[in-house]
């Protein structure tokens, strides 16, 4: 035996070779199943890509014009409401007025029959 033989036999033969060589097969097989699984995925990605993109968009356009329309509602029925409420206080408003100027009335006419009497007697007199 040479010295080329025995540092050969010395480290184990084809053994150490055979071991590397399976764990170099295994480590291939593990980094082309990560690759495939890769494309699978990417392809996936691709093919729903455009069709979750516009449904996002729909359901954004969807979503800002029912919160426009719930904004503008809630304020025309702020609006509406207020102005039913300053319509019924012009309304009472216009009515104890009325209600005054019936009183007044009443008052003026007393006072006209009150003058009318006394001039009444006066002539009788």
């Amino acid at each position: 035996m040479n010295s080329n033989t025995a540092n050969f036999v010395a480290s184990g033969c084809f053994t150490t070779k055979f071991v590397e060589l399976e764990e170099y097969l295994s480590h291939s097989k593990v980094l082309r199943d990560k690759e495939k699984n890769d494309a699978t995925l990417s392809k996936l990605k691709l093919r729903t890509f455009w069709p979750v993109l516009l449904f996002g968009i729909f359901g954004g356009i969807y979503s800002s014009i029912d919160f426009y329309q719930k904004i503008t509602s809630k304020t025309s029925s702020v609006t509406q409401e207020i102005l039913n409420n300053e319509t019924l206080k012009f309304i009472n408003l216009i009515d104890l007025q009325q209600k005054q100027i019936d009183s007044l009335n009443q008052e003026l006419n007393k006072i006209n029959l009150f003058i009318k009497s006394t001039e009444n007697e006066k002539q009788t007199n």
